[in-house]
């Protein structure tokens, strides 16, 4: 090789790092090299069919796929004086450079690195700009797929300031922002990364106050969003008026497999918004409801979603209220037209002992649910009882978990489970086992859904007995009174259907005075203050009584799920 104005460098010298020059491109390309130190005026380097030692050793650490290797050893060597920038330029007409590596070959990590600055400069240049003190973590960690910043407080300012970066080049696949004051103005700053983003598949934005107008934002992001799998919106204060927006995200993406909108204040309303788009969805396998307020024809609708749904394996619905006309439109849902869902929580929703009896009979049909979680429920040890009874006898579950957390159940309901258990793979947990002599009495199931009065009333109408004979009956010593263990036992001794817990809610609403006993004047009372509830029993008794002697076709709650045969008996019963 010759060198040019005078200029000869040292034997052992140190070349600078290797960077690709903007202007050219292609094989034909310049590669420049940087140092402290200037060349003289006029001088170069020219190359040569065989290159000198210095350059080979520079192409072999490039086809040796190291270029950190290549920085390390040409980042301070002197050459000469000054600052320089020495263009390498290489001849294909003269050089048969196929046993050389091109400047594509060095383009990608030079590329990631100059992409990692911009992204810093774009940040700082933002938190500047908004009067903002850096995160280090999140310059730390910017290019990162991971991205977790919960719980730092961070308002409209830092949202801004954080999402520019993130569009520079889109490197985020997990983005957690739970628990920070982002709210609508926050959120605003994402929504481009959330139409536009290909590599951002999970999203936290749970406990972020976004609110109606956070609702609407996210719709606009997440309609056209083809990437996003994990989505959690729990605690963002979305209510009835909300659940639309959420509702057409449902209905409309189909990227989304995960959605947690639990803690929310959805309520009867937007349930009936949210069961629909239920229905409709075809990518959603878990999905969290949990600690809403969705009761009455918000429960129905999501029931009826579940029906139709064809994709869904996961639903959480605890503390949510559904009672008895709620528990028991999913459990229809499961009956009738679901055999998808694999796991459903119901605890915590008040359902008592006439709709557990009613539940069970989804387990004559459906053969896909192999968790059912129906903790803290008022279901007594009867209720109870009549579930497990219900899956022993089932010849089509396959049911491998059921929680009955804090629910008492005998030990006949303990002799069902060991029964289960010799068949097949089952775990039962359940709250305190008790003897079955001290179980609640076990009343009637279908259809027991009125109110402790009017059961007794009923259940007087038809044996054709007086409540006032029957007090007198048991009241031995003429006091005019009877306290509950008597009370009680006169009812059980007439077969009245209610059990311990009913037996307490009805003396409660007959002893007005609360000295614990009941009186004359109280079961006398029944013919003025509740009246209308001695009424209704007579009417209902009256319907039973015409349908005996013109029966309606009976309903197989099979083919039309159990809420048909309860509206169809509630009709014949006010006519």
């Amino acid at each position: 090789m010759a060198y040019k104005g005078g200029f000869e460098p040292p034997s052992n010298p140190v070349l600078p790092p290797i960077r690709m020059n903007s202007k050219s491109g292609g094989r034909s390309g310049s590669l420049v090299f940087e140092s402290k130190h200037r060349l003289p005026r006029g001088s170069t380097i020219c190359t040569s069919p065989k290159p000198p030692e210095r350059v080979q050793t520079l192409l072999e650490m490039m086809e040796s796929g190291r270029p950190e290797s290549v920085e390390s050893t040409f980042s301070g060597g002197a050459i000469g004086g000054g600052t320089f920038i020495t263009e390498l330029h290489k001849k294909s007409d003269d050089i048969d450079d196929s046993d050389y590596d091109t400047d594509l070959e060095i383009e990608a990590p030079l590329k990631a690195a100059t992409e990692k600055r911009k992204r810093k400069v774009v940040y700082r240049k933002a938190c500047s700009k908004n009067g903002l003190t850096p995160i280090s973590y999140y310059i730390r960690n910017m290019e990162n797929p991971e991205l977790r910043m919960r719980h730092r407080g961070l308002a409209e300012k830092e949202a801004q300031a954080l999402s520019l970066p993130l569009q520079v080049e889109h490197l985020t696949e997990t983005l957690d922002l739970e628990g920070n004051w982002l709210g609508p103005e926050g959120i605003i700053h994402f929504s481009d990364l959330l139409r536009d983003n290909l590599v951002l598949t999970k999203l936290n934005l749970s406990n972020n106050r976004l609110g109606n107008k956070g609702a609407k934002i996210l719709r606009l992001g997440l309609l056209t969003n083809k990437k996003i799998e994990n989505l959690n919106l729990a605690a963002n204060g979305f209510s009835d008026k909300d659940a639309k927006f959420i509702a057409e995200i449902i209905e409309k993406n189909d990227s989304v497999k995960y959605l947690n909108l639990s803690q929310n204040d959805f309520n009867s309303e937007g349930g009936m918004a949210l069961g629909p788009a239920i229905g409709q969805n075809r990518s959603i396998v878990d999905l969290d409801l949990s600690w809403n307020q969705i009761r009455l024809k918000g429960c129905e609708a999501i029931g009826e979603g579940l029906r139709e749904n064809k994709k869904l394996k996961k639903l959480n619905l605890n503390k949510n209220g559904f009672a008895v006309f709620g528990s028991i439109a999913i459990a229809d849902a499961l009956l009738i037209g679901n055999n998808i869902l694999e796991e459903l929580d119901l605890s915590n929703n008040r359902i008592p002992i006439s709709a557990a009896g009613l539940i069970g009979k989804m387990f004559t049909t459906n053969y896909a649910l192999k968790v059912l979680k129906m903790s803290s429920n008022p279901m007594t040890t009867a209720g109870a009882l009549a579930l497990i009874r219900d899956i022993e006898d089932s010849e089509v579950t396959n049911l491998e978990r059921f929680e009955l957390r804090d629910v008492t159940v005998t030990d006949e309901f303990m002799d069902s489970v060991d029964a289960i258990k010799e068949r097949r793979s089952f775990e039962c947990e359940v709250g305190h086992v008790t003897s079955s002599q001290n179980r609640d009495y076990d009343a009637p199931f279908q259809l027991n859904l009125y109110n402790p009065l009017e059961i007794m009333l009923i259940h007087m109408e038809t044996n054709h007995l007086r409540v006032v004979d029957l007090f007198r009956g048991l009241d031995k010593d003429g006091s005019g009174a009877l306290d509950r263990n008597e009370f009680v036992k006169g009812l059980k001794n007439v077969d009245t259907p209610l059990s311990s817990s009913q037996m307490d809610d009805l003396i409660a609403m007959l002893d007005k005075d609360g000295d614990g006993e009941i009186d004359i004047s109280e079961i006398l009372n029944i013919n003025t203050e509740f009246k209308n509830v001695k009424m209704k029993a007579k009417r209902r008794v009256k319907a039973r009584n015409e349908e005996k002697k013109n029966p309606a076709p009976r309903l197989d709650y099979r083919q039309v799920g159990l809420m048909a045969v309860i509206r169809e008996r509630q009709r014949i019963e006010r006519l």
